[in-house]
């Protein structure tokens, strides 16, 4: 009776509610959320063809963990969020978030990365989009509440066959431009809370256009380029409380910043 309840204002509500974020939290609740971003974790770390983990090295596992939830746990927007953070063992260069906690990082990034404060950067970034519900929001934008009741509600079986036929797209991923500029902001603003230096996005940015020109950061969004990224991020540093004075741009050490060059030399 509940889930028809649900359908019926559902029909109602829709649209009225489908260009707000009203609509997210009326399809997805935060344990749904968290519950969902679970499952999707559990199917992504099963899937050794397609993203295997990374268990080369503890050290790398633990510095690129306890970077994550340090800063997790320093922003204010969504406390209730179980934050992880896994390494996918392959040599593309890319993050990815999911709703409800779980980030993702891949070998090839932080092999590009030249210091802590761009890893930093990335994580950051990727927290953002979890904490402004992105994924969510196009998930329940996209695909409205029936697939996602059949994912938290479902037999075991209905709900992996649908999580993998969105994994195998990842469409609700491919987050708009204005998705990507509010995580750049968040990447920069946790970056001040937690005491990295604000610049590494900006770095981690100008490290890809050198590399890459203006190929994606994340290959599943609808991105803005590269190029235009770094001037975004310039800005928001400019006008973004907390930035602490004197700190020069290519700062690597500032604060309890390790020596990135150690976690290079290991993965």
């Amino acid at each position: 009776m509940i889930k028809c309840i649900r359908y019926i204002s559902m029909a109602f509500l829709l649209p009225v509610l489908f260009t707000c974020d009203a609509i997210t939290n009326f399809i997805i609740s935060d344990e749904d959320e968290i519950t969902l971003g679970q499952k999707f974790r559990a199917q992504i770390c099963a899937d050794a063809v397609n993203y295997p983990l990374y268990t080369k090295d503890t050290a790398v596992i633990n510095y690129i963990q306890l970077m994550g939830q340090a800063i997790a746990d320093a922003q204010s927007d969504r406390k209730n969020i179980p934050f992880s953070f896994t390494i996918i063992d392959s040599n593309i260069v890319n993050a990815f978030s999911l709703p409800g906690g779980p980030v993702f990082v891949y070998r090839g990034l932080l092999k590009d990365a030249r210091s802590g404060a761009e890893v930093a950067g990335v994580l950051a970034h990727e927290i953002g989009h979890i904490t402004m519900r992105h994924a969510a929001k196009k998930l329940a934008e996209a695909y409205g509440v029936q697939i996602i009741d059949q994912i938290l509600f479902g037999s075991d079986s209905s709900a992996a066959a649908i999580i993998a036929n969105l994994l195998a797209g990842m469409a609700f991923l491919k987050v708009g431009r204005d998705n990507e500029y509010q995580a750049d902001s968040c990447g920069v603003a946790y970056s001040v809370l937690t005491r990295y230096n604000s610049y590494g996005i900006k770095n981690f940015f100008q490290t890809l256009y050198n590399l890459y020109g203006d190929t994606p950061f994340e290959l599943f969004s609808d991105h803005p380029a590269t190029s235009e990224r770094i001037s975004n991020v310039q800005r928001l540093i400019n006008k973004t409380p907390g930035v602490p004075p004197g700190v020069p741009p290519n700062d690597t050490t500032w604060m309890h910043q390790a020596d990135y060059a150690v976690i290079l030399s290991k993965l």
